[in-house]
Protein backbone atom coordinates (compact mmCIF):
# COMPACT_ATOMS: atom_id res chain seq x y z
CA UNK A 1 0.00 0.00 0.00
CA UNK A 2 1.37 3.41 -0.97
CA UNK A 3 1.49 6.17 1.62
CA UNK A 4 -1.40 8.60 1.94
CA UNK A 5 0.09 12.05 1.49
CA UNK A 6 -1.30 15.43 2.50
CA UNK A 7 -0.98 18.53 0.31
CA UNK A 8 2.16 19.71 2.10
CA UNK A 9 3.79 16.29 1.64
CA UNK A 10 2.85 16.32 -2.05
CA UNK A 11 4.77 19.60 -2.36
CA UNK A 12 7.88 17.79 -1.11
CA UNK A 13 7.29 14.97 -3.58
CA UNK A 14 6.72 17.37 -6.49
CA UNK A 15 10.02 19.08 -5.65
CA UNK A 16 11.88 15.75 -5.64
CA UNK A 17 10.22 14.61 -8.86
CA UNK A 18 11.11 17.90 -10.53
CA UNK A 19 14.67 18.36 -9.24
CA UNK A 20 15.79 14.80 -8.43
CA UNK A 21 17.79 13.84 -5.33
CA UNK A 22 18.47 16.82 -3.03
CA UNK A 23 19.74 17.39 0.47
CA UNK A 24 17.18 18.64 2.97
CA UNK A 25 18.92 22.03 2.90
CA UNK A 26 18.67 22.22 -0.90
CA UNK A 27 15.00 21.26 -0.73
CA UNK A 28 14.35 23.91 1.93
CA UNK A 29 15.89 26.56 -0.35
CA UNK A 30 13.89 25.37 -3.37
CA UNK A 31 10.66 25.35 -1.36
CA UNK A 32 11.38 28.81 0.02
CA UNK A 33 11.94 30.14 -3.50
CA UNK A 34 8.97 28.29 -5.04
CA UNK A 35 6.27 28.54 -2.36
CA UNK A 36 7.66 30.64 0.48
CA UNK A 37 8.19 27.95 3.11
CA UNK A 38 10.69 28.56 5.90
CA UNK A 39 13.44 26.03 6.62
CA UNK A 40 11.75 24.54 9.71
CA UNK A 41 8.51 23.87 7.80
CA UNK A 42 10.41 22.13 5.01
CA UNK A 43 12.39 19.97 7.46
CA UNK A 44 9.23 19.00 9.38
CA UNK A 45 7.37 17.94 6.23
CA UNK A 46 10.42 16.09 4.85
CA UNK A 47 10.58 14.17 8.15
CA UNK A 48 6.88 13.23 7.81
CA UNK A 49 7.50 11.98 4.26
CA UNK A 50 10.42 9.87 5.49
CA UNK A 51 8.27 8.41 8.30
CA UNK A 52 5.58 7.48 5.76
CA UNK A 53 8.13 5.85 3.45
CA UNK A 54 7.56 8.31 0.60
CA UNK A 55 11.12 9.69 0.88
CA UNK A 56 14.33 7.85 1.70
CA UNK A 57 17.65 9.30 2.89
CA UNK A 58 20.83 8.18 1.16
CA UNK A 59 24.48 8.32 2.19
CA UNK A 60 26.69 10.20 1.58
CA UNK A 61 25.44 13.73 2.24
CA UNK A 62 22.02 12.45 3.39
CA UNK A 63 20.36 13.01 0.04
CA UNK A 64 16.58 12.78 -0.06
CA UNK A 65 15.12 10.58 -2.81
CA UNK A 66 11.51 9.97 -3.76
CA UNK A 67 10.63 6.39 -2.81
CA UNK A 68 7.33 6.53 -4.72
CA UNK A 69 6.59 7.70 -8.23
CA UNK A 70 3.94 10.12 -9.47
CA UNK A 71 2.15 7.17 -11.02
CA UNK A 72 2.03 5.29 -7.71
CA UNK A 73 0.57 8.30 -5.91
CA UNK A 74 -1.91 8.90 -8.74
CA UNK A 75 -2.96 5.24 -8.61
CA UNK A 76 -3.40 5.41 -4.84
CA UNK A 77 -5.57 8.51 -5.05
CA UNK A 78 -7.62 7.25 -8.01
CA UNK A 79 -7.85 3.80 -6.45
CA UNK A 80 -9.48 5.13 -3.29
CA UNK A 81 -12.17 6.72 -5.45
CA UNK A 82 -12.64 3.65 -7.63
CA UNK A 83 -12.99 1.29 -4.68
CA UNK A 84 -16.56 2.48 -4.32
CA UNK A 85 -16.22 3.99 -0.87
CA UNK A 86 -19.72 4.78 0.39
CA UNK A 87 -21.04 3.06 -2.75
CA UNK A 88 -20.50 6.18 -4.87
CA UNK A 89 -17.00 6.68 -6.30
CA UNK A 90 -17.96 9.98 -7.96
CA UNK A 91 -19.48 11.32 -4.76
CA UNK A 92 -16.42 10.23 -2.80
CA UNK A 93 -14.15 12.03 -5.26
CA UNK A 94 -16.26 15.18 -4.99
CA UNK A 95 -16.02 14.97 -1.21
CA UNK A 96 -12.25 14.48 -0.90
CA UNK A 97 -11.00 16.52 -3.88
CA UNK A 98 -11.92 20.20 -3.71
CA UNK A 99 -13.42 21.60 -6.88
CA UNK A 100 -14.41 18.23 -8.36
CA UNK A 101 -18.01 18.08 -9.43
CA UNK A 102 -20.04 14.98 -8.53
CA UNK A 103 -20.26 14.31 -12.28
CA UNK A 104 -16.59 13.24 -12.43
CA UNK A 105 -16.05 10.02 -14.33
CA UNK A 106 -14.46 7.11 -12.50
CA UNK A 107 -10.70 7.22 -13.03
CA UNK A 108 -10.67 10.84 -14.23
CA UNK A 109 -7.65 12.70 -12.90
CA UNK A 110 -7.03 16.28 -11.83
CA UNK A 111 -3.55 17.46 -12.77
CA UNK A 112 -3.58 20.17 -10.09
CA UNK A 113 -3.44 17.42 -7.41
CA UNK A 114 -0.46 15.44 -8.78
CA UNK A 115 0.39 16.78 -12.25
CA UNK A 116 1.42 14.44 -15.01
CA UNK A 117 5.10 14.41 -15.87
Amino acid sequence: MKPELFDSELKIMKTLWKHGDCTAGQMAKLLKDEIGWNRNTAYTVIKKCIEKGAVIRLEPNLLCRAAVTRQEIRAAVCGCCQDGAAGDPAGTAAHILPGVSPGIRSGEWRDDIVPAE
